[in-house]
């Protein structure tokens, strides 16, 4: 029983001290006020967890004192991590602010109350956040995840009640298990947030901001490993006209739109990127792809959102061939076609172009 004890002990430390280090590693990144009262928030709740294990052994009057600050702590955490995942909502968390005032009176006052007092208090107090939490503050899509939180807190706060009420111990360990389960929903809800920042980072630095597709860096980056692992079979180049009036929101709306199609149309086929500042280049990947079928769809494609705008130019892969020479060799075959109309196949080998006047070499 004492190893158990010790255990949970050690797990709502342990837990406390990672929230708290989690919590101030946000803040020295960010600077913002949001993760400065998350971590006063965890940091109360490591004092509180620190107490708990230290009176664990002889519960009484001392110990309900650090449970009411431990609540304090949550109750914080939850208001906090509401603004951290909705910061575009404009709730007012009067709910949140009245309760954890209450929870300051309640540890006050649970150094000369009975503990059957304190724990109803806490009890009643636990409960209508969850309440509020769950019927007012949360939609139906939102309500399990944000509210899991505060419904493991209920159980151990009821536990305490119990055991408050009967003084069996075993009540009071089995609730520490629930107390362990609302630590790591907090942990569980601060690391899919810093998992979040880390793709949203990611993605942003390696991908078009207007666009979405990748950058051109990137591009040639993921387009090179294709060639060296010979999974790199052709190359098509989509050339977007500019608008008549030049307007920047107009181009910026018609790429967002062009660049959205050509992801979804090209998934499966290869990666794709924004070569120039009109200009996309496809990397096809997969074989027993007919490369010119693929450009003709594609343009076809994209010409449902900028009729007449886009022109397209494709190119073989060959083992010796240099991957820019070939991207340019598609950019010009595109050019060719904005500017005398046309839309061939060509090859790589191929050095004869169609003209008004016949072919030429």
């Amino acid at each position: 029983m004492e190893r158990f004890q010790a255990l949970q002990d050690g797990l709502i430390i342990g837990i406390s001290l990672v929230l708290l280090l989690m919590c101030v590693l946000m803040y020295l990144r960010w600077k913002t006020q949001l993760y400065l009262n998350f971590s006063g928030a965890a940091l109360l709740g490591v004092f509180a967890a620190i107490g708990l294990a230290s009176f664990s052994g002889k519960p009484g009057v001392v110990y309900m004192f650090f449970a009411s600050l431990f609540t304090c702590s949550l109750i914080m955490q939850q208001m906090n991590s509401f603004r951290l995942f909705y910061h575009k909502r404009s709730d007012r968390l009067y709910v949140h602010l009245g309760t954890a005032f209450l929870m300051v009176l309640t540890a006050a006052a649970s150094l000369f109350l009975p503990t059957e007092m304190s724990t109803l208090l806490i009890l009643l107090i636990v409960a209508l956040l969850g309440l509020y939490s769950a019927f007012k503050l949360f939609s139906e899509n939102e309500r399990l995840r944000n509210t899991l939180a505060i419904a493991l807190y209920s159980v151990y706060a009821l536990c305490l009640f119990v055991w408050a009420m009967t003084k069996v111990e075993r009540l009071l360990l089995f609730g520490n298990l629930f107390l362990i389960f609302t630590l790591m929903a907090m942990f569980s809800l601060l690391f899919e947030r810093i998992v979040g920042i880390m793709q949203a980072a990611t993605f942003t630095s390696t991908h078009d901001e207007i666009t979405g597709l990748l950058t051109r860096k990137h591009f040639m980056q993921q387009a090179r490993q294709w060639v060296n692992r010979k999974q790199a079979f052709g190359m098509i180049y989509i050339d977007i006209a500019e608008n008549g009036d030049g307007t920047g929101l107009s181009n910026d709306v018609l790429l967002k739109n062009l660049g959205i199609a050509t992801m979804k149309y090209t998934e499966g086929f290869g990666i794709s990127g924004r070569y120039a500042q009109n200009g996309f280049a496809v990397l096809v990947t997969k074989p027993d792809v007919e490369i010119g079928d693929l450009s003709d769809r594609i343009r076809m494609r994209l010409e449902f959102e900028a009729p007449g705008s886009i022109f397209t130019g494709h190119m073989l892969l060959r083992e010796d061939s240099e991957l820019e020479h070939v991207i340019h060799e598609a950019g010009q075959l595109a050019e060719r076609s904005r500017k005398h109309g046309l839309d061939k196949i060509y090859g790589l080998e191929q050095s004869r172009i169609l003209s008004d006047s016949g072919v030429q070499k």
